[in-house]
């Protein structure tokens, strides 16, 4: 565990002092951007930039799961899962984030653009100069196509984790008084974590998603109707003023 920790902070110090531009791009983008809006009487309680997600949310959760991703999948590159998460959201710096309800809206047409845009994105990133063509000895192409693509079992990890930090986020928002973002949970908990939709979304996974394991790490049993019941009971209940700091 501790070669990991180390082999990943090397990995992203690097990237983060050799791409000073993309990392600039990066801090300057905002999730859940949209809800960000002083005209409208919008404001994040917990604002969070892509790059502080990217190299620094997700990795955290995937160390959190770490000793049950290995156990689970024997065969699997923790360390490509953790490289993938920093490149994940390289793509935004031209499409910009695109929450979960704005995407349930879309029609098969709006999908079929999405998914061009974001092709379109992954070949013109790499006509800039401040885009870093390698990552720890992997094509930097490579590794956003396998996102896109989402085929192999690091990417679904990488995409279900992210996933987590989004349903996350949108939690912390709606406890923080923010009922806008009763929305946002309502559709991870039906959409995204519903169990049908897990089956469909992330079939590699199933081994970790469906364990009847009660030790297993909580991100794995978000789909479970505990979570989704405390939700429903607690869903009116603000956090105190002590709270929205912790």
């Amino acid at each position: 565990m501790n070669c990991i920790h180390t082999r990943i902070g090397l990995e992203r110090s690097k990237l983060i002092s050799n791409n000073p531009v993309l990392c600039i791009k990066l801090n300057k983008l905002l999730r859940y951007w949209r809800f960000q809006d002083t005209a409208r009487g919008l404001s994040l309680k917990y604002p969070m930039s892509v790059g502080f997600h990217s190299f620094f949310e997700i990795p955290a959760l995937i160390f959190f799961a770490l000793e049950d991703i290995k156990k689970y999948f024997p065969g699997i590159d923790p360390m490509k899962i953790f490289l993938l998460s920093f490149v994940h959201d390289f793509t935004e710096i031209r499409n910009e984030d695109v929450p979960l309800n704005t995407k349930l809206l879309w029609t098969k047409e709006e999908q079929r653009k999405a998914s061009k845009l974001e092709i379109e994105a992954i070949h013109e990133l790499f006509t800039f100069e401040y885009m870093p063509k390698e990552i720890a000895g992997y094509k930097t192409e490579s590794l956003l196509f396998e996102i896109y693509e989402k085929k192999t079992l690091e990417a679904q990890m990488l995409s279900y984790i992210d996933k987590v930090c989004g349903f996350a986020q949108a939690y912390h928002e709606f406890f923080a008084g923010n009922l806008v973002f009763f929305e946002p949970v309502s559709n991870y908990l039906t959409n995204t974590f519903d169990t049908q939709k897990l089956e469909n979304k992330f079939p590699l996974l199933k081994p970790v998603l469906f364990s009847d394991d009660k030790e297993i790490s909580p991100i794995f049993k978000i789909g479970q109707p505990l979570v989704i019941d405390d939700f429903l009971i607690n869903a009116f209940k603000r956090h105190q003023k002590e709270t929205l700091l912790s």
